[in-house]
C-alpha cells in the first residue's frame, strides 16, 4: 500500500494537483478494523507508511476529506498528519 500511495501521489502531483490538497487513505473501510490517515497530497505516502496501513485501502482527495475530520473527532481510528 505504501509503494502504491507514493506512486499515486507523485503521478497526481506531476499532473498538476496541488501539494496542499486534502487527502486521506482508508484501510478496510466500513469494517470494524477500519483505519485511516488524513494528510495532504504531499504527505499522504509518508503518513500511510507511518500508520502502517495496508490493503485493502482507498485514497480520497479533495475537500470531502474534511468531512472525515469532522466526523472523526474523538475516534481513535483517525491519524491526522501534523
Amino acid at each position: 500500500c505504501v509503494e502504491l500511495a507514493h506512486a499515486i501521489t507523485e503521478r497526481l502531483r506531476s499532473a498538476g494537483l496541488p501539494a496542499h490538497m486534502p487527502a486521506a487513505a482508508i484501510q478496510s473501510g466500513t469494517l470494524e478494523a477500519q483505519r485511516q490517515v488524513v494528510a495532504t497530497l504531499a504527505t499522504l505516502a509518508r503518513e500511510v507508511a507511518a500508520a502502517g496501513l495496508g490493503s485493502p485501502a482507498i485514497v480520497v482527495l479533495g475537500e470531502v476529506v474534511g468531512l472525515a475530520q469532522q466526523r472523526s473527532v474523538g475516534d481513535a481510528w483517525v491519524r491526522r498528519a501534523a
